[in-house]
């Protein structure tokens, strides 16, 4: 197997070889929620569009649970593997995993069971309401 690249190659290749994917797909994201809310205001109207507005700090809650439990398991995980123990790497990717399952299911149901006073509290008026329920 090879060595780590990340242990002899230079900072600025390194940089290039790491962000620009991550700057590609960032920007494919960016497109993606354009090109959604232009179907939607053509499809539902205004109020759709307000309603994915008043609906998206749930989808940020829960990408901040992923980054929370993805990039912390991925930096114990590269932690055990440079301290040459990869059965608790392995450990650590397999409680990530479980952690993230039940991090998901949790938030799912405290959605669901809550999704009415969060949608007000996120600035939902009675006109957009409906629309973001759905």
């Amino acid at each position: 197997m090879p060595e780590n690249q990340l242990g002899y190659e230079k900072i600025a290749v390194l940089l290039r070889k790491f962000a620009f994917p991550s700057i590609i797909s960032t920007l494919v994201s960016s497109l993606y929620n354009i090109v959604d809310q232009v179907f939607i205001g053509q499809g539902v109207g205004y109020l759709g569009n307000a309603a994915t507005n008043v609906s998206y700090p749930f989808s940020t809650i829960c990408l901040a649970i992923a980054l929370l439990v993805g990039i912390g398991s991925a930096s114990r995980f590269s932690l055990y593997l440079g301290r040459k123990k990869p059965e608790e790497a392995a450990k650590v990717a397999g409680n990530g995993i479980v952690l993230m399952v039940a991090a998901g299911l949790l938030y799912s149901a405290i959605g669901e069971c809550l999704l009415e006073p969060l949608l007000w509290l996120f600035g939902a008026t009675s006109d957009v309401f409906p629309y973001a329920c759905q």
